[in-house]
């Protein structure tokens, strides 16, 4: 079962296709200036308030404009959501087509995966904040949509972590299953302790991925350099 699922909804099949054209924004906003300071707005308001005490008057002000201009975009404050945690993990998938494809062995594809994936994080940790603390808000069908997009994340490091295993350069006593739920969890929880002004210049990316593979090596293997 995937991170973020419960049990029913991972066995619920994609609602993809029923979803898409109702979910899309009018082609002509999506590339507007304007559309980019309403969804910067939202994802603002929502990461320092939350979506429940977060207004379209509230989203409408910051985006410089009036409540009935902004319901020219949108139908209702979960468009504004459900658009903000679609780009977000748009934003993962687009790093993750480049790093899913590094060369080299599974341990090389899951360095990098984890090493991007913290990238992404820390680029813009406010977003990833939203999707764990308003994620629910959303309409069932909505999180289906954006469910679908978080699994390509969790076969991906199961896949490369059963790879590895097969191979015999991590534990033969890995549970596959717990080590991706494990790296995925840790990955996505950043938000919660994630302090630049702390952090200083360590290089988070790199520890991360040093941290999992050294957890998830054989005795025999060799650290990657």
């Amino acid at each position: 079962m995937e991170l973020g699922m419960t049990a029913e909804q991972s066995k619920r099949p994609s609602t993809l296709a029923a979803q898409s054209a109702a979910d899309a924004v009018n082609l002509k906003f999506r590339d507007s200036a304007r559309w980019r300071a309403i969804l910067d707005s939202a994802a603002t308001m929502f990461a320092s308030r939350g979506y429940e005490a977060t207004s379209i008057q509230d989203v409408a002000g910051l985006a410089g404009i009036t409540k009935g201009s902004l319901y020219h975009y949108i139908g209702g404050k979960d468009d504004l959501l459900f658009h903000v945690l679609m780009e977000i993990h748009d934003i993962h998938l687009d790093h993750f087509e480049r790093y899913s494809e590094t060369p080299g062995g599974p341990l090389e594809r899951l360095r990098a995966f984890i090493e991007g994936h913290v990238e992404v994080n820390i680029a813009d940790i406010d977003r990833g904040s939203i999707f764990y603390l308003n994620f629910e808000s959303l309409p069932l069908g909505r999180r289906e949509l954006i469910l679908e997009k978080r699994r390509h994340f969790d076969r991906f490091v199961r896949q490369v972590l059963q790879e590895a295993k097969s191979e015999g350069v991590v534990r033969q006593d890995l549970n596959v299953e717990i080590a991706a739920l494990g790296i995925l969890t840790a990955l996505n929880s950043m938000y919660l302790w994630w302090d630049p002004s702390r952090s200083g210049a360590v290089d988070v990316p790199r520890q991360f991925a040093d941290l999992f593979i050294a957890g998830v090596l054989d005795r025999g293997a060799e650290l990657l350099a």
